[in-house]
């Protein structure tokens, strides 16, 4: 399992710019309505499959417990959903408590599935075994990775940009952020 507790979103790469992403980053909050001020977003690049992982840095995600706070806040996902062909995940994975994933294409959700940890009675080898089925198992399958990438997020090489309307913002993704090994 992971050591703490994440969340964010979770797509392939296509002709979205870095600058289109914030600006849909900071709509996204107006309909979450939260304030961008002091707000950022933690960029990272998967590879191979050019998969891009999103989050937001700020206030109202928490310093204890970022990752709960895309159990509801959805808004990017679909905003991004509509922009792209393929579909957008929101995942929340809290090593001590669930995994959830929901995912949206066309503005809309698509599907998702929740596990909480409580309702199940594993032993520990059985548990090594099940949690590629459960949902983010189940993603890592979707996107072509293996579940440990995507437990190990928070620890990968990111950026992190500002939200600021006249934040400098560079339209390549491959020279903001070069692409993480698998």
């Amino acid at each position: 399992m992971a050591s703490t507790s994440h969340g964010g979103y979770l797509f392939r790469l296509e002709s979205l710019t870095v600058a289109r992403l914030l600006t849909l980053g900071r709509e996204a909050l107006r309909l979450e309505e939260e304030s961008s001020a002091d707000c950022s977003v933690r960029l990272l690049l998967l590879h191979p499959g050019k998969l891009v992982g999103v989050s937001y840095r700020a206030p109202f995600t928490g310093q204890e417990d970022p990752g709960r706070w895309y159990l509801t806040h959805h808004s990017l996902a679909r905003l991004l959903s509509r922009e792209l062909s393929s579909a957008v995940h929101v995942y929340v994975l809290d090593p001590d408590e669930l995994e959830e994933v929901t995912s949206y294409a066309k503005g809309r959700r698509v599907g998702g599935e929740r596990l909480e940890y409580a309702h199940i009675e594993l032993s520990e080898d059985e548990l090594e075994l099940e949690n590629e089925s459960w949902p983010l198992g189940h993603l890592a399958r979707i996107l072509g990775v293996e579940r440990d990438l995507l437990e190990s997020i928070p620890r990968m090489r990111s950026v992190v940009l500002s939200l600021d309307e006249g934040a400098l913002v560079t339209s390549s993704w491959e020279v903001l952020l070069p692409p993480c090994p698998r």
